[in-house]
């Protein structure tokens, strides 16, 4: 029975992280200017990145050097 319990108790945590975004740190932990020089440097689209909503809100970074280094 308690095999069961820690099992069920396992399961439930597991459903519950599942929801938390990957894109969570990109959007609030990391400076974009370290994010649009990497992709001046490597020829990505920054919008390959950052969707619209993000290139709007970090519009002071697009005019970064890709040179850039914090």
């Amino acid at each position: 029975m308690k095999k069961i319990h820690e099992l069920s108790l396992q399961e439930h945590t597991i459903a519950c992280s599942q929801t938390y975004r990957l894109e969570t740190s990109r959007d609030n932990y990391l400076d974009p200017r370290i994010t649009v020089a990497w992709c001046l440097r490597h020829r990505i689209s920054v919008s390959k990145i950052f969707d619209s909503r993000l290139r709007n809100k970090f519009m002071w970074t697009m005019n970064v050097e890709s040179d850039f280094r914090y």
